[in-house]
């Protein structure tokens, strides 16, 4: 990845994949750091808000719920990106419920999860 990444800089895949890797070794604050980076120039890359969506979410970020609605708002995505967002997205729409954001949060987060495994 970071030959690819010396090559090519700008190269979008090589920088999720180099924040996923970083996510997966503790380094979560340089992996934010580097998808927000690539999402200012590419707000429609929905790899990168996916992993994004995804960090936050492990990390307890409130934003993670917001960040994963782009990705079902944006451009049309791949389907196994749409269910990744989807599954995420019920699950931090269910963190929200549990901390009184109100049971229409709850009711949501139920039709992503059904929505996600169709």
């Amino acid at each position: 990845v970071q030959r690819a990444l010396e090559l090519a800089p700008g190269l979008p895949q090589a920088r999720v994949v180099r924040a996923t890797a970083l996510q997966q070794s503790g380094r979560d604050r340089e992996a934010e750091s580097e998808l927000e980076d690539l999402l200012q120039t590419e707000p429609s890359n929905a790899a990168a808000r996916l992993q994004l969506g995804y960090g936050q979410l492990c990390a307890g970020d409130p934003r993670a719920a917001a960040t994963l609605e782009g990705i079902l708002s944006g451009p049309a995505v791949g389907r196994s990106t749409l269910g990744a967002a989807k599954a995420y997205l019920a699950v931090a729409l269910e963190v929200q419920a549990e901390r009184s954001y109100g049971r229409g949060a709850l009711q949501r987060a139920e039709m992503l999860a059904k929505e996600s495994l169709a």
